[in-house]
C-alpha cells in the first residue's frame, strides 16, 4: 500500500512545524545568547573564536535549515489542492526559504 497526499497531511505538518520551530529557536538562541557575546569580544578575539566554532554551528543551523525548507515545500506541494491550506502552506515554505537564503546571504 502507498502513501496517499491525505495520508501524509498530518505527518509532514507536524514535522514542518516541528522542523521550522527548531530553526526559529535555534536562530532565537544564537540572537539571544551568541549575538551579545560577540559584540562584547574584541574583533580579533571574535574572528578567533568564530573561526573555531563556526563549524558547529553550521553543523547544527544547515540541518535545520534544509529540513524546515524541506518539510515546508513537501506540506505545500500536499496541500496544493487542499481549499484554504493552500496559501497558507506556500507562506510557510517561503517564509523558510527566505529564513534560509537570508542566514545564507548575510552570515555565510
Amino acid at each position: 500500500m502507498s502513501a496517499t497526499p491525505q495520508m501524509l497531511r498530518t505527518p509532514l505538518r507536524v514535522a514542518t512545524v516541528g522542523m521550522v520551530g527548531m530553526l526559529a529557536g535555534a536562530v532565537l538562541l544564537i540572537k539571544l545568547v551568541l549575538v551579545p557575546f560577540w559584540r562584547g569580544v574584541p574583533p580579533r578575539q571574535f574572528r578567533t573564536w568564530f573561526g573555531a566554532h563556526s563549524p558547529r554551528i553550521r553543523a547544527v543551523m544547515v540541518p535545520l535549515g534544509a529540513a524546515g525548507v524541506g518539510t515546508a515545500a513537501a506540506t505545500a506541494a500536499v496541500e496544493a489542492t487542499t481549499e484554504g491550506a493552500r496559501e497558507t502552506a506556500a507562506v510557510a515554505a517561503f517564509a523558510a526559504a527566505g529564513i534560509v537564503a537570508i542566514t545564507l546571504r548575510v552570515n555565510e
